[in-house]
This record gives C-alpha cells, structure tokens and sequence, in this order.
C-alpha cells in the first residue's frame, strides 16, 4: 500500500472488504459542538457530514460496510479524520490490543510462546495484531488487567468493537504505522489462533459446567452462573461481557431460565471483585522463612517487642562503607546516564575484597550480590581490569522482559535466600528502572508496592544498594531522582552523583552528595577518577595552574588573592563580573566548585544569611537579597552591594545602562548584566517620596527591559503584591513616567527609554 492521504488510506482498507470508520481528529481541531464531549480524541467514531445529532453514531456500520462516496464526503467536510475499522463478522477480522511489557509476556504465556505471523502495527504506546475470523466462529471481547488494578494491559477485540488503523496519528502524537512486511499486501492475516478462542467463554464454562446434554434444574442454577461469572471474572472480563455469557447460558442450559434481572444482578455482583490477570499461570516461589518482626518473640505468641528488648549492633559492623552504605538497611545512588554510576560501583566492588578505606571511609570487607542490567561481556572486562574476586556473585540480566509483580516477589524471595544461604553483606540493583515491575515510575502506589518486598533482603540480614536515573531538569533538596517521591522517601540513604563541571563531559572528577538517617553520611565530597583509581579530594582546592585567580577590569588584567575562607569565598563569586549580578544559593555553590572550592549549597545558605543581616546594627549589609521562596518564577537570589553600587555608578556616570538586555544566565527574565538601582528616573517626581516602596522603580526596570506589559504580566515576573503594582502604575502614571493604553498595557515614555 502507498496512498499518500488518508483518504486513499482508507479506500484501500475498503477495498479489502473492511468496514471503514471515520473517527475524530486526534487533537480535535474543527470537531463541532456535537463531539466536544467526547474524551478520547483520535479515537471515536465520528461523521462530520452527517446531521449533527447523528455524528457519533456508528452501529450501522457493524453490519454494513460504508460506501466510497460516503467515506469521500467525510473526508471533504474534515481531512484530517483518523481512519478506523469495525471488527467482527462485518470486516471478518478480530484484534489483540498489547499496551506494554506485561501485556507481551501475559500474551506469550497464553499463546505458549507461538504466535503466527499475521498483520500487525504499533499504536500510540504498544501494538496491534489482526486475525481472520472465520464464519461460525465467535471471539468475545475480552480485557485483561494488571493484579489489583483497572490497568489494562491485554485485550481481545471483537464484534462490537472497533480499532484505530494506521496512518492515524494518537492523542500523544505519535503515529500508528504497519509493522515493516506484517501490512495489507504484504502478509494474509492468521485465523483466530486456538489459544485466542480458549481464553472464550467456552473454555471457562468447561470448569464448571455439568455433563454434555445435562439441563440444569431449579436448586443449581444461581450457583452455576455464580462460579461461570468467577471464572470470567479472574480472567479481566467486565460486567457487560459477564452478563452476555450468563445470559447465553440461561438460554440454553437452564430449564426453566431464571429472569433476566436475576442474571444481572449475579453479573453485577460478581463484577465488584478485582480481576486476576495471571490465573492459571504458575510460579514458582521459593521457600522463605517468617519476616524476623513476624516471629513470635515468647511463649505467649506475642509478635511485636517491647522497647526494652529493642537492641542495635556494634557501630563497627553496621557499615559496609562507612556513611553510604549501611547493613540492614536501604541506600539509592542516583546519576544521569553516563555519568559513571556502575564504574563507581565496580570500583566499590574491588574496595570491598578487604576492610581498608575508598574515597576516606572506611570499608568492612564484605560478600556483594550483584543484579545487573548488562550482558555477560561488560562484566569480564571489568573483573578483569580492576581484579574483582568470589566475594561477589551477580545475576545477569535476569528478566527477559519486564517482570510481573509475581515475577520480582519471587525474585526478591530468591534473593533473600542467597543471602542467607551464601552471607552476602549487600545486594546492588543495576538500575532499578529496567528489573522492577513498575511502568510508570510516578505512580506511587505501584512503587511502594514494588518496594516493600526489600525489606525481605533487609530482614535477612543484607543492605540494598538501588542504582536509579536522575531526572534531566534536576531537582533541590535531593528530589533529583526520576519518578514518584515514593522512591526517595523509602530509602535510608539518599546518594547523587553529579559532574563537578556540567559543561565539562571530558572531566574525571564527580561531586557525590549524600544525606540520610545516619551522622556518619557526609554531605558532600569531590572525587575524581585518576589512572583507573578513585580519589577524594579534600581540604582547600585551589586552581592547580596559577595558585590564585585572574579577574579583568577596564582592560588591565590582574591577579586576585586566592581566598582561603569560604566567607571570602562566596563574596569573590558574587564580586566576579563574569557571573551574573543576581545568583542562586546553588548557582553560587556551583561557581565555587567549578573553581575547586569544596562547598555545599548548606553550608553556602548562613554566610548569605549573616551577610545580608549583619551582627551589627550600624553595619552595612554586604549582600542583598530578593525573590520568595520556593516560587518559580520569582526565586529567592542574592548579589553583592559593592557590585550593586560599582555599577549603579557606572551607570549614573553615563547617564544610561548600556548592555542593559535581560539574560538567560538569570533567574529571571528582568535580571540583567546591570543593577535594577541603576535604573533612575530623570522626570519631575519620580521617587521624591520617600514614603514609596524601595521595589517601585524596579518595575520601570522590568518595562525598559522586557518591553510594554500588562499589570498581571508585572506582577508574573516580580512576584510583588498585584495591588501594589497597581497602585506604582498610578503613580508613575500621574508622574509622566508611564502610560496605560486601552489594552491595559503599559509604556514608558520617552525620556525614560
């Protein structure tokens, strides 16, 4: 097929005997007033060239085939239909929707592991097959769901039903197309394969159904379709399939049928209960014993203890290294990709073979069971390089596809044996992203339940070691790791691992911040990979090339005395013409890293505080500060007062602010390479009073530099009180210094450009 429109898309399908819908655009431009209710953009049927009352309605079209010229004159009114098909005996072909992994692996399970070679294409966030329904043959519509949820992860498609077909695009933006030789022309569809028509209500009736021939009297007929409906139930079917098949059965094997509301009121019932995806499939879980806090503590079969009873270890044997990985409990290194997260743990691999030091802290030798992601060959290069020992056992790759929950309890089960069984100090997950159930990492209650099953690894007397992604956009207050806030907060110890230079991909040296339950995690210490060994880097770093710093001044460039304090430190950042006059706290302690400055954005915060608030009553602030925490678009930033005043000179002295152009170095959009004191007024009356709020001139700042503006777009950018921006725009206003057109958009004028 090579049609260049949808609408030669969709008279080809026609011409292959296919009941062809028209469905809505998958943005829903131009759709009308009759369809905006519809939430499922791109995906119902819909017919602008009908009567409006008529749009949505498609039945017609589950027994016959619609026209070319009536698919022409849908696609005249709107081009840009998505184009879909009406399964069943009308277009003689029935569907498998797959949305994920799980869906892929509960398909193959069903299918035992063959699945013939049929039509097939990608949907917006899985695949589609398409097999031939023979005459006589009935596949019912049939959904399958993840274990105690509404997540649907498999379905069988039918009559009744219909499909979104290929070039159509999806809500998400992405395209359905043919899967490279499974398009028309290109293979025949497969008949409805017998593991399809197994899964069918004939299937399910079989467990519980009486002799063949045997009609079922008064006195068992609630029961029978009490235990049919279970049997669909746990297989994901709805009320509505349920009640199809209970009514099919009254027909034909009850004598005499029981009223039709009994039979929905046994569907509705039965329909309240949570399906179960995975009957029928066996795992296997290994043996363990009782939870330790689940184990009766004496003769009374008391199971909780007694504050009294509550003992800890020798602080010697809780660390396997010592601040960052603690036994009995959980950390989580989080990096971004490539930025060296599984060299590090390779290297802590080889520390741990004796009880010495790595990177300062000390290390207790222990046994480390390690799960990874990675193939076979990765892992005897790196053995080989650095030396790594049997004190370290590894799974490798040990899901071929994303694992059921059933899957990773039985897994985590298997590990806790391991380390009863061979005395491992640590278990590594490698990365917790591609072996953990979870698909969708922000769902919080799907992480929790991923993650309680630890604790089993915990228990038996191992600590866990999650290797996870942090998110691109980053994140304060160590909120940096992708997905829920759920994974964050289980864990005992929070560890990222950052370039000390983001600019600099070549750089060996990293910056590893931690924080935790624990006094002995440090917060944050500079480390750097030198001739295939890591190193700490402690005490005053200081520029390894010029001993001192260089800054440039009107055209003569001098050398700067290295500050050794960090007070003196955090004043030469806000000083440097280089960086921007307005800075963050963490934007501040980033400066100083990159300069070899070992520094922490906590310990940055009080010499802030004590600048901008001096002990002293009559001394003067060396350090100003604005913005309001935690906003967006008006954080808190500081800059130095000897900047502020150098250029507010400067700028007096020329009566203008050259170069005076918003940045995208600053926090926000009206910070700019000069101070907003800079900006004065020159017309009568401008700030005489010194009644008027200090921040009023700014907000003829934020105009020269950003352009004409509403109040409300002021307002957005400052973060200052509306009302009060209100009442500067009347001031200015009646000072000559701004006006105010119809649109509300405010100008200055212009003796003030």
């Amino acid at each position: 097929m090579n049609p260049t429109t949808r609408l030669e898309t969709a008279l080809e399908y026609e011409a292959l005997g296919w009941s062809v819908l028209t469905l809505c655009p998958h943005n829903h431009v131009g759709v009308g007033r009759s369809h905006r209710g519809c939430d499922s953009p791109g995906k119902r049927p819909f017919f602008p060239a009908k009567a409006e009352e008529a749009q949505g309605a498609w039945k017609e079209f589950q027994t016959r085939r619609a026209t070319p010229d009536e698919l022409r004159a849908q696609f005249a009114v709107h081009p840009d239909l998505n184009v879909g098909m009406a399964l069943g005996p009308v277009s003689g072909l029935v569907a498998v929707d797959v949305d994920d992994d799980d869906g892929d692996k509960l398909l193959y399970e069903l299918a035992g592991g063959e699945i013939p070679p049929t039509m097939e294409y990608t949907t917006g966030k899985g695949r589609r097959l398409l097999f031939r329904l023979p005459a006589g043959v009935t596949v019912l519509n049939h959904q399958f769901r993840r274990p105690g949820t509404e997540i649907e992860i498999l379905r069988f498609m039918s009559a009744g039903g219909q499909v979104v077909l290929p070039p159509s695009r999806h809500p998400n933006g992405a395209v359905y197309r043919w899967v490279p030789g499974r398009g028309p022309g290109e293979v025949e569809p497969a008949d409805v394969p017998e593991w399809m028509r197994a899964a069918q209500v004939p299937a399910a009736a079989d467990r519980v159904r009486p002799a063949d021939g045997e009609l079922i009297g008064e006195g068992g007929r609630n029961n029978y379709l009490t235990s049919l409906a279970g049997v669909l139930r746990k297989h994901g079917a709805d009320e509505e399939v349920i009640y199809a098949a209970l009514e099919k059965v009254n027909e034909t094997r009850f004598d005499p049928p029981l009223a039709d509301a009994e039979v929905r009121t046994v569907a509705r019932s039965v329909a309240r209960y949570e399906p179960d995806p995975f009957s029928g499939v066996t795992f296997k879980v290994p043996a363990v014993d009782p939870a330790p806090s689940m184990v009766a503590v004496d003769a009374t079969g008391r199971k909780f203890k007694w504050f009294s009873e509550l003992a800890a270890k020798d602080k010697a044997e809780e660390w396997i290294w010592e601040g960052y990985l603690p036994k009995g409990a959980i950390a989580m290194l989080s990096a971004l990709w490539k930025a060296g997260k599984t060299t590090l743990m390779s290297h802590i691999l080889t520390a741990l073979a004796s009880s010495d030091k790595f990177l300062g802290q000390t290390v207790r030798a222990s046994k480390v069971l390690y799960v990874s992601e990675e193939g076979e060959q990765h892992w005897v290069r790196r053995r080989d390089k650095l030396n790594i020992g049997d004190h370290v056992g590894i799974y490798l790759q040990p899901f071929g596809v994303k694992p059921t929950p059933a899957d990773w309890r039985a897994f985590i089960t298997q590990l806790a044996n391991d380390v009863k069984t061979h005395g491992f100090d640590l278990v590594i997950f490698d990365t917790l992203a591609k072996l953990w159930p979870v698909l969708e990492e922000n769902d919080a209650g799907a992480v929790d339940a991923a993650l309680m099953p630890l604790w089993d690894i915990t228990k038996a007397g191992a600590g866990v070691l999650l290797i996870h992604h942090l998110r691109k956009s980053g994140g304060g207050e160590y909120t940096g790791s992708r997905g829920s806030g759920a994974l964050s907060a289980f864990a005992d110890i929070l560890i990222e691992l950052t370039r000390f230079d983001a600019a600099d991909s070549k750089s060996a040296k990293r910056v590893l911040k931690a924080k935790g339950r624990y006094d002995e995690t440090p917060d944050e210490i500079v480390i750097e990979l030198v001739e295939d060994r890591y190193r700490r880097i402690d005490g005053d770093l200081t520029p390894e090339s010029t001993g001192g710093a260089t800054q440039t001044g009107g055209g003569v460039t001098m050398r700067v005395p290295e500050p050794k304090s960090d007070e003196d430190r955090v004043l030469a950042v806000l000083n440097d013409e280089l960086n921007p006059l307005w800075m963050k706290i963490d934007d501040i302690a980033a400066k100083m890293r990159n300069r070899g400055w070992s520094i922490t954005d906590a310990n940055v915060k009080p010499i802030l505080f004590a600048f901008c608030e001096p002990a002293k009553k009559d001394a003067e602030p060396l350090v100003k500060q604005k913005g309001k925490p935690r906003s967006p678009v008006n954080p808190v930033v500081y800059a130095s007062v000897a900047r502020l005043k150098r250029d507010a000179e400067e700028s007096h002295s020329s009566r203008s602010t050259p170069g005076c152009v918003a940045t995208n170095d600053s926090p926000n959009d009206y910070q700019a390479s000069h101070s907003v004191e800079s900006f004065a007024p020159e017309t009568q009356g401008a700030n005489e009073s010194n009644d008027l709020p200090d921040w009023w001139p700014e907000l003829l700042f934020i105009i020269k530099v950003n352009g004409p503006m509403t109040a409300d777009r002021l307002h957005e950018i400052s973060g200052y009180p509306a009302d009060g921006i209100v009442s500067a725009i009347g001031h200015y206003k009646a000072a000559g210094q701004l006006t105010e057109d119809d649109d509300g958009i405010c100008h200055l004028l212009e003796a003030q450009q």
